[in-house]
């Protein structure tokens, strides 16, 4: 998905129509802004501090729409209204700034699903206000998205697949294996399937992990497709599969059902 930069000035509303779903995410974001009164949209940046590319511009999963006003408050009283009154299901995730005459802030999501979770995730909003003198101030607000990786075919596992390996490894030692056939196959590949992706810039604060030649995990070999979930540290997972890129997945609570048919303790790894 190419990246683009959605500039909508003058009060134009944003049409759903023809849109993605990281392109109607990252509008919703700055439709959700709320400015103090006598705020004034435009159609570009009233100062070049304020005409810069966005953030995520040259990368081509992320999707970001920008705006500008102007407006007749001194920017630290139009961060102090941003801060008072946050965009509904946005929190303010802290003020910066790139110069004397420049003021940021940022808002990350509080919890609102995204409209189209599967395909959307990192979604935020950034506040830029600059110094016009005269008592005015200039805003730039961005809104962002990143589109989610989306599975090849060769990536999904094939719902009448006969036979799954399930196997509990320390490092390259299989400790265990099991192999699940018939119905429970086909509802294992339902649920590998349906695991949610991770977003190739999703960060996560994980407890420490064992050294890697010792690392605890379950590995699933489904045909053509292979996912190794780690059973300590953030207990994350992958998927790889012949000829794609190789993709992170969320777990969900699979590894543990997996674990338990093996007959695992995976509180006691941790």
């Amino acid at each position: 998905m190419a990246s683009v930069l959605a500039c909508v000035g003058g009060g134009a509303s944003l049409s759903a129509e023809g849109m993605s779903p990281v392109q109607t995410e990252s509008a919703r974001m700055v439709g959700a802004l709320t400015l103090p009164a006598g705020a004034r949209a435009v159609d570009a940046a009233p100062v070049a501090a304020l005409g810069m590319p966005a953030t995520h511009a040259d990368e081509s999963d992320w999707v970001t729409t920008t705006r500008w006003w102007v407006l007749p408050l001194l920017p630290q009283a139009v961060i102090s209204y941003l801060y008072d009154h946050p965009p509904k299901g946005l929190r303010a995730s802290g003020e910066t700034g790139s110069g004397p005459n420049e003021q940021g802030l940022g808002y990350v999501d509080a919890g609102t699903p995204p409209v189209a979770a599967s395909l959307v995730t990192g979604q935020g909003l950034y506040v830029e206000v600059e110094d016009l003198s005269d008592g005015m101030s200039a805003v730039r607000a961005d809104g962002y998205a990143q589109a989610l990786p989306q599975r090849a075919t060769v990536q999904r596992v094939p719902a009448d697949i006969a036979s799954i390996e399930v196997s509990f490894d320390h490092g390259t030692t299989v400790v265990s294996r099991k192999t699940v056939t018939g119905p429970a196959a086909a509802e294992l590949a339902r649920r590998l399937n349906a695991l949610p992706l991770l977003g190739t810039s999703d960060q996560f604060s994980c407890p420490p992990i064992r050294l890697p030649n010792d690392e605890p995990s379950l590995v699933v070999v489904a045909g053509g497709v292979t996912f190794t979930f780690q059973l300590t540290g953030c207990r994350l997972g992958s998927l790889n599969a012949a000829g794609a890129d190789g993709l992170g997945v969320v777990p969900g609570g699979l590894d543990d059902t997996l674990a338990s048919d093996l007959g695992l303790q995976i509180d006691q790894l941790h």
